[in-house]
């Protein structure tokens, strides 16, 4: 085995050469940015070797490769331990590739797979991904009715997408390339046991991991305490956990070390790994420790400053060094990432205005404590505060700038506070929270900090020297462009609703000596999901994208001491921080400012529940799956399931059953004409055309289906983030638009714009009105309608696995002998019976057939799980979800319902007609050469669905197979029965039924013997004497040719048994039938020439039933001369319909046989007499 490290395949097929020998590949493999290669030149690349990728696969962007059939046809494993966003697997803007062709990848154990803008790229969705990865997202690739189907030996699968996608080609086969398919080894047991599968289809190992096969070199003598025997005798492609000396553990043996988690080494091999993955830009030290090989210690161990192969445990925290540097970049404060003490100094400029560098300075600095020298942030545009260094403890200032300064903070134009703690968080254990051991500060041109901010360090920074000079500090440098003597501004919560807040603040124009320098107020909010957000949470000066802004705009001459403000468009059930502050003219000197305040808003209806999915697992069976709302608007605890049996009336079908007769009789059958079939043709032939006839109906619903692991979500689609934003924001849309609240009760006049936010105006208005809004506190039944007359609210109940629902639906039925809990259901699966047999008045169908009936049942369940049992098989149902809210003194809210419909899958043996309600009967018929027979059937019970159209089959002696197909509707109008006209004869009859689903099984055959009409002996009397004169002439003929050859045979010689030349028989190849082909069953009568029997002979690769004539073995020459004769006498006559034909001879060796057709009724004198009237 060679295991190779990461590489990189790029620029020049050339570079294909780093892949060669590996079996394992311990990192990512990228094939990337190769912009000049031809199909040619990849024609001879394989790597038939490598069988594991550890990290993730990467083909992007290579042109002229056409398929990775041949380059990785044993590639089985990739295990995403370190992901490319979040995907093991991913093929991207592959403009030449047509196929991906990895026929042997097996498992993706850890990641997703993308594969996404290939334009050429065919057999994408005919592969079953859900067997590979969790999680798929297959995107812009060629249309898959552009491209070829599988291969017809290819298998089936009847699953589908969570999106109702179907898996496979246009006939729902699976396969990687036109000619390789995904074909599935594992046995049902195996896959029950989650193991994976040789080719044979044998289990293999539980240990192992993309198959495996037999070890033929393993000793059974071996012994290993470690391994099962049934280990032993295979060898694994790749292992579940670990691998050591080619064999595969749960664990690492004693003595050995555990390495990136797939494989073992012993010390010695830990330690060499420094030496073969050390470069010459990095260097390891591999330790092996505590159970593992790696070149970092465990949490709470640093290096062992004697023996670098070692760790040692930290006596306090372990701390994670850096040097000195400068941050102006996203990549420059990612290599700060954990560090805990920077040794030297540590200067920020940033002047990228990326929306998102405060977060990731928050994020990549958030552990620095220490800094050995001095810190200096300046022009850094989206600074707002210093909280990104919350944690920093210590500036020493072991180097100074200039000599003197340990902290230097100036010219940051946006830059509002230093580090913004709350009193309660100056000190730590008696201790200011950072202390500057040795310099000063130096702060100058921070337009937006205020002279007191700077002086509120005092507070928990120790080391401050002060007073401080004015070159050292300036107080004119600093919050030069804010008003910084600011004020409190009482702020306080009205009243709340589910979208809406109603606040009161102080007027603080009454405080400021020019009324005019105030503006207006900026009303801040933004969700919070704690009560400990600051002001400058979220905030940079490039973006501000947790805190909403409002304006509100005073009004002249206004003396009130306080302003209210309604706030809409709110989330429900959510709770929000807000303040407020003055908006003043620059030249202000004096502000005010709120502190933060909190309120929560009131539950309201919860939006649907999502990816509502059901699958038929049995005829009886189903099961559901969906998430929990986007928007659950309170606290979701329940779901109620609706269950509706979908009823249609049966004329679209009878309808159906009469153009489905009318599609065959076109094709192969005719009603009621007899259509005669080729001798050849055999029953599954006309099931397989009556199937293509209308392959839509049935196809592959009989399938079991797919097995899957026990996470269940294996076979779920991962969408995109934007593709699942824009579904629920259309969803959002749409129920807006259909459901709107009602307004009977909100008709109050003379109410202002801002009102009518409430009910959905978004047009922006900053306040309201006082002389309306005292229509609001006169009205306060607005804001609680908006509540209580909720049109989505649901009175009351008693939650529980049995819950009828009855209050709801007002039908007055008990449901609760459907419902059951399963015991071997886990304890977050709730199923359900529906017992379909439950008398009803719902159940009753309608007299004229038009008003159809419904089954209907409700139930509360508490997980996103349900399992339905005992449902009807082969019908429709249509599936309701509704997401309910705790309960409340009041009301409960619940969502409007998720819909999807599923049919169950059809029950075997529903469609077959039962034989003991087939009955048949004779009918006068005016055609003197037919008789009338009129069949009559019972339909079936309870068929799949319904009943299309039915097929009898009928054959004779004298007839091959012939059908007719019937709709149900002539069928029903003909009092279940049909006629037909035969002519007489021994008949048997089969019957079979066509349903919604698939045709039923064929009937045991009924034996029906028409006898001939009344009128019918003339008949007989002509057709007797017309034989009996064709009879007169072959006997006069036979006679005088007898004669003739008699005289011709009267001659003496000394070997009786010599023929002379004169009676020689010319043999016939068209007539001569060989010895060994020629079977005798049974004795028929005897002669005095010899004996007859029933007998078969093949011709053409047929078995054709005959008469056989056997000569006596006693006779001598000139009987045999008179035997041959007579069947060359017999030649002549084949062409008589009334006279038996002769079939073959076999004239070598002895005895003769003359073959002739078989008279299965005897002779015609007998068979007279037996029909005589």
């Amino acid at each position: 085995m060679v295991i190779c490290s990461s590489i990189d395949i790029r620029n020049t097929v050339a570079n294909f050469r780093l892949l060669e020998n590996c079996t394992v590949v311990e990192g990512f493999l990228k094939i990337v940015l190769i912009d000049n290669g031809k199909p040619i030149d990849y024609e001879n690349i394989t790597f038939p070797k490598l069988r594991e990728i550890t990290d993730y696969l990467l083909v992007f962007r290579v042109s002229g490769l056409l398929s990775l059939v041949k380059m990785f046809p044993n590639l089985s494993v990739i295990r995403g331990r370190t992901l490319l966003h979040n995907y093991a697997f991913v093929i991207y803007e592959m403009l030449s590739l047509q196929e991906i062709g990895l026929k042997s990848l097996t498992n993706i154990v850890r990641g997703d797979i993308r594969i996404e803008k290939n334009p050429n790229l065919c057999f994408v969705d005919t592969v079953d991904w859900s067997r590979i990865a969790k999680h798929f997202l297959i995107s812009k690739n060629k249309d898959h009715k552009s491209c070829p189907n599988c291969d017809e030996k290819c298998p089936r699968v009847s699953a589908r997408r969570i999106d109702g996608k179907v898996i496979g080609d246009s006939d729902n086969r699976v396969c990687w390339t036109r000619d390789i398919c995904q074909k599935h080894f594992c046995l049902t047991e195996c896959e029950s046991m989650n193991r994976t599968c040789a080719r044979t289809g044998e289990c293999c190992p539980e240990q192992c991991l993309g198959g495996c096969i037999r070890d033929l070199n393993h000793n059974n003598n071996d012994d290993d305490n470690d391994n099962n025997d049934d280990q032993m005798n295979w060898k694994c492609f790749s292992c579940k956990k670990f691998r050591y000396q080619n064999r595969c553990y749960d664990t690492c043996p004693n003595g050995s070390y555990a390495y990136l988690n797939r494989r073992c080494l012993s010390k010695d091999e830990c330690h060499q790994l420094s030496a073969k993955l050390s470069t010459g830009y990095q260097r390891y030290r591999f330790k092996a420790f505590g159970g593992e090989c790696d070149h970092q210690c465990p949490v709470g161990y640093e290096e062992d400053q004697n023996d670098s192969n070692k760790c040692v445990k930290c006596e306090h925290t372990c701390p994670k060094i850096c040097e000195s540097t400068q941050i102006n970049n996203i990549a420059s404060a990612q290599a700060l990432k954990g560090c805990t003490k920077i040794n030297g100094s540590l200067e920020i400029y940033i002047n990228d205005q990326d929306s998102q560098i405060v977060q990731e300075l928050q994020e990549y600095l958030k552990d620095l404590v220490e800094i050995t020298g001095y810190l200096r942030i300046a022009r850094s545009f989206p600074l707002i505060t210093l909280n990104f260094l919350r944690n920093l403890k210590l500036i020493r200032g072991d180097s100074l700038e200039r000599n003197s300064y340990s902290l230097l903070i100036f010219d940051n134009p946006n830059l509002q506070d230093l580090w913004p703690f709350k009193s309660d968080e100056f000190m730590i254990n008696n201790e200011k929270r950072i202390r500057i051991q040795r310099g000063q500060i130096f702060v100058h041109l921070n337009p937006k900090l205020c002279y007191q901010k700077i002086l509120s360090m005092i507070d928990y920074v120790d080391g401050l020297h002060q007073p401080w000079d004015e070159r050292d500090v300036s107080s004119h440098s600093n919050g030069d462009k804010v008003p910084c003597n600011v004020s409190v501004l009482d702020v306080r919560i009205k009243q709340s609703g589910p979208e809406m807040v109603i606040i009161e603040f102080e007027n603080f124009a009454n405080k400021m000596e020019d009324q005019r320098s105030l503006v207006g107020y900026l009303i801040y909010t933004r969700e919070a999901e704690n009560k400990n957000v600051t002001i400058f949470d979220g905030v940079n000066a490039c973006s501000n994208n947790e805190w909403t802004v409002r304006e509100y705009d005073i009004v002249e001459n206004d003396n009130n001491t306080h302003h209210e403000h309604l706030i809409t468009n709110l989330k429900p059930f959510t709770q929000y921080a807000l303040y407020i502050k003055t908006y003043t003219i620059n030249t202000a000197n004096k502000g005010a400012q709120s502190d933060i305040k909190y309120f929560t808003t009131k539950p309201d209806t919860p939006s649907q529940p999502l990816n509502l999915w059901a699958k038929a697992m049995k005829s009886t069976e189903i099961i559901l799956r969906w998430e929990p709302p986007s928007k659950p608007n309170g606290l979701v605890k329940s779901y109620k399931v609706t269950v509706t049996e979908e009823k249609y009336s049966n004329f679209f079908h009878m309808e159906r059953g009469s153009i489905q007769c009318g599609k065959r009789s076109s094709s192969q059958m005719t009603s009621p004409a007899v259509v005669v079939l080729p001798k050849t043709s055999t029953a599954s032939n006309i099931t397989l055309t009556s199937k293509q006839c209308c392959s839509c109906n049935s196809k592959n619903n009989n399938k079991k289906p797919k097995q899957t692991n026990n996470d269940g979500g294996k076979s779920q689609i991962k969408f995109r983030p934007n593709d699942v934003e824009q579904s629920i924001s259309f969803e959002d849309t749409l129920l807006n638009i259909v459901y709107v609240k009602r307004m009977d009760k909100l008709s109050i006049t003379n109410v202002d714009e801002d009102l009518r936010m409430i009910n959905g105006d978004n047009r922006s208005r900053r306040h309201i009105k006082d002389e309306n809004f005292d229509n609001i506190k006169n009205n306060s039944s607005i804001i609680e309608n908006e509540i209580d007359d909720h049109p989505f609210s649901i009175v009351d109940n008693k939650l529980n696995h049995h819950h009828n629902d009855s209050d709801d639906d007002g039908d007055g039925h008990d449901d609760e002998n459907l419902l059951t809990t399963s015991n071997n259901i886990p304890q977050t699966t709730t199923s359900f019976d529906m017992n379909s047999t439950t008398e009803s008045p719902l159940l009753q169908p309608s007299a004229t057939n038009e008003t159809l009936s419904t089954f209907q049942s409700k139930v509360t369940v508490f997980t996103e799980y349900a399992q339905i049992k005992d449902l009807k098989h082969y019908t429709e149902y249509i599936i309701e979800v509704v997401a309910c809210q705790d309960d409340s003194k009041e009301r409960k809210f619940c969502s409007v319902s998720a819909i999807t419909s599923i049919k169950t899958l059809p029950l075997p043996g529903a469609d077959d007609i039962n034989k003991t309600f087939i009955s048949y009967s004779f009918e006068n018929s005016t055609s003197s050469s037919l008789s009338s027979v009129t069949l009559r059937w019972r339909p079936p019970t309870d068929p799949n669905g319904f009943i299309l159209s039915y097929e009898i089959e009928y054959q004779s002696e004298e007839f091959p197979k012939q059908f007719i197909c019937i709709s149900s509707n002539d069928h029903h109008r003909n009092d279940n029965g049909y006629n037909i006209k035969l002519p007489s004869g021994n008949y048997s009859f089969r019957l079979r039924a066509l349903s919604l689903a698939d045709y039923g099984n064929w009937t045991e055959p009924i034996y029906v013997y028409i006898e001939e009409p009344a009128n019918a002996n003339f008949k007989f009397v002509i057709i007797a004497i017309f034989i009996i004169f064709i009879l007169t002439i072959i006997i006069a003929i036979v006679y005088y040719k007898y004669r003739v050859n008699q005289n011709k045979l009267d001659y003496i010689s000394v070997n009786p048994d010599y023929i002379n030349s004169n009676f020689n028989y010319k043999l016939d190849p068209k007539w001569e039938i060989p010895r060994d082909k020629i079977t005798l069953i049974h004795e028929l009568g005897q002669g005095s020439f010899g004996k007859v029997y029933v007998g078969e002979f093949i011709k053409d690769k047929l078995t054709i039933r005959c008469a056989v004539k056997k000569l006596n073995e006693n006779k001598g020459a000139r009987d045999r001369a008179n035997f041959l004769k007579e069947a060359e006498i017999m030649k002549s006559f084949t062409d008589c319909h009334h006279v038996v034909k002769l079939m073959g001879i076999c004239s070598k060796d002895q005895p003769f046989l003359v073959l002739m057709e078989i008279m299965p009724n005897g002779d015609l004198r007998n068979y007279l007499r037996k029909n005589r009237p």
